[in-house]
């Protein structure tokens, strides 16, 4: 599984098959909820049989179009 950080939002991006991703989600709630009594989540998937490895293929077709 690969993830991925933005420091401009609080968000994480993971790409991976559901058991891994959900793992993930389960442990950063558990975390999360140590430090209070609500946990508030919101989940986006962009699902797309046949690919993998986008997060950084998206990022190669960005740096070839501008020709780095």
């Amino acid at each position: 599984m690969r993830a991925c950080c933005s420091r401009q939002y609080p968000k994480l991006t993971h790409e991976g098959d559901w058991d891994e991703v959900f793992e993930v989600v389960k442990r950063a709630t558990e975390a999360v909820g140590a430090f209070g009594s609500r946990v508030s989540l919101v989940l986006k998937a962009d699902i797309r049989p046949g690919y993998t490895g986008e997060l950084t293929a998206k990022l190669d077709r960005l740096e070839q179009a501008l020709g780095e």
